[in-house]
């Protein structure tokens, strides 16, 4: 028996970083003597003959902490566009991306200009129970001097709140005022709280795209769950493609965020 086991003792030393405490191996089978061997050491020392088994301990590698701001490690995804194509429609969701990131960079430059004109009034969306419009579909909107905005919805009196509340809620930092049917709005003085208050409406927007791409996200992984014209392991795949649209676009978005910020605090 102790020729038999002879080869395995000799290779248990390196088998370390597991740790291999000792071997207990009886000389005889049945005997009246044993050893003990020390595998660490090589030492050999006499023992009760009970003992006749191999201890081993392992020890486990801690769980490396996942980094901060969603950059983690990409997936690589090992598969063909056919075999993508078989669970999502993948050129379909990348447009979708595409649009979402697009509208970011299209409310920078019209909500986020350090001087506001009447261009920024004008494609403001509004939201009504009939549908969404851009403001000047539904008002008058007209630039009394450098420093107000007057907005007629005389022939829709109706969607005054709803206006004024997406006025408010635009990010361009204005404070409408009705008077009847009109609502004026005074544009901000270029100072350096009005760029520090447009810097943070660059966060609040892009934080809202996120959203938008954080529902694409969802909606394409659920329905690659749900093929099952698919093996589990492609549908995995294809998942873990989507994550990585998702950050990417996420990165996109973070990256615009900070040049705006950059361009309106003056480089800062």
């Amino acid at each position: 028996m102790m020729a038999a086991l002879r080869p395995f003792i000799r290779l248990l030393p390196q088998l370390r970083p597991v740790a291999v405490r000792c071997a207990f191996l009886p000389t005889q089978i049945g005997g009246v003597s044993a050893s003990r061997y020390s595998l660490l050491y090589g030492q050999e020392r006499g023992v009760a003959p009970s003992c006749h088994q191999i201890v081993f301990f392992r020890g486990y590698a801690k769980k490396g902490k996942k980094e901060k701001g969603g950059k983690g490690k990409v997936h690589k995804v090992d598969l063909s566009p056919e075999e993508i194509e078989e669970v999502i429609n993948y050129d379909k969701m990348v447009s979708h991306f595409d649009d979402a990131l697009e509208h970011l960079k299209q409310e920078y430059i019209k909500q986020l200009s350090l001087r506001t004109n009447i261009g920024a009034f004008d494609q403001l969306i509004i939201e009504t129970d009939d549908g969404k419009f851009p403001l000047n579909q539904l008002a008058q909107i007209v630039q009394k001097n450098p420093q107000l905005i007057a907005i007629n919805l005389g022939p829709v009196p109706q969607y005054i709140p709803t206006v004024t509340e997406a006025l408010s809620k635009s990010g361009m930092n204005v404070n409408p005022q009705q008077d009847g049917n009109m609502i004026f709005v005074a544009l901000p003085k270029v100072t350096r709280e009005h760029r520090e208050t447009l810097a943070k409406n660059a966060k609040t927007l892009c934080d809202r795209s996120k959203v938008k791409f954080r529902d694409i996200h969802n909606k394409y992984s659920k329905s690659a769950k749900k093929n099952k014209a698919v093996s589990e392991d492609t549908a995995h795949e294809v998942i873990e493609l989507i994550h990585n649209k998702l950050h990417d676009y996420q990165n996109k978005a973070d990256d615009l965020m900070h040049k705006k910020q950059q361009e309106i605090l003056g480089g800062k």
